[in-house]
């Protein structure tokens, strides 16, 4: 019989970059989310 429940602690970092267009018709999307994580399984 194995462990029955599993904790997880981490951090994570998700970014994105996009850019179109030129002059006054430029659009840009520059995001980064960061943060902990907390992560939790049963098993039966």
């Amino acid at each position: 019989m194995g462990k029955r429940a599993r904790l997880g602690i981490g951090y994570r970092a998700l970014g994105m970059d996009y850019e179109t267009g030129s002059g006054n018709t430029l659009f840009r999307y520059d995001v980064i989310t960061s943060g902990p994580i907390i992560g939790m399984s049963f098993n039966f």
